[in-house]
């Protein structure tokens, strides 16, 4: 996952990141130590707290924490992602749009665009776009600068959804439960909890 500056680094399934140690400390401030058991169907932190089972959806608190990230870089301006292969946009529509875009607008986003004759080439975009259809992606962000003035949250949303981890391991887990704590107030409109089902009598 793209990682923006200030931003806590995310460690990845491949080789955990430096910056989160391999067994991460999970904050505790005003809250019971939570312990992540396992992670279920790769997106999902089933851990335990204050005696109670509950399923921590790791993407959704990646999404809020990465939205929050976003929009406040945004003051100063997002940092911009040099396309290895820059992209050629052909789509009538969507030169129309940027070309009427003021740059300044669109560098604020991290996006650099050339005019090339009848084309607009693709230089630069937001860490977050990388990897996606640079073409799809250019005309939805084109289109939401052109309807608004102001970026509404639908926007940062789905910006911030382009760089969702897809499979989490139990370091990543451990991580994002820790945001979930001191960033998002352990806020548990992203748990569900787990209930257990009767169990049987102790043979002894």
């Amino acid at each position: 996952m793209g990682q923006q500056p200030g931003a806590p680094a995310v460690p990845t399934a491949s080789a955990p990141r430096p910056s989160v140690p391999a067994t991460a400390a999970i904050p505790t401030a005003g809250v019971e130590s939570a312990i992540v058991l396992s992670i279920v169907d790769e997106r999902m932190a089933l851990f335990i707290q204050d005696d109670e089972l509950r399923l921590l959806h790791l993407q959704a608190v990646e999404q809020a924490y990465v939205m929050q990230q976003l929009q406040r870089q945004y003051q100063t301006g997002l940092a911009g992602q040099p396309l290895l292969i820059p992209v050629k946009l052909t789509e009538q529509d969507c030169l129309a749009r940027l070309r009427e875009l003021d740059e300044e607008r669109l560098a604020r986003l991290g996006v650099m665009v050339r005019t090339e004759g009848r084309a607009v080439v693709v230089k630069q975009v937001p860490a977050a776009l990388r990897h996606t259809d640079i073409t799809a992606s250019l005309a939805k962000l084109s289109q939401t600068l052109v309807d608004y003035a102001e970026l509404p949250q639908s926007f940062w949303c789905w910006l911030a959804q382009q760089q969702l981890t897809t499979r989490y391991n139990k370091v990543q887990g451990e991580h994002w439960l820790g945001i979930w704590q001191e960033h998002l107030h352990a806020d548990p409109s992203y748990c569900v909890n787990v209930q257990l089902p009767a169990l049987p009598e102790r043979l002894r």
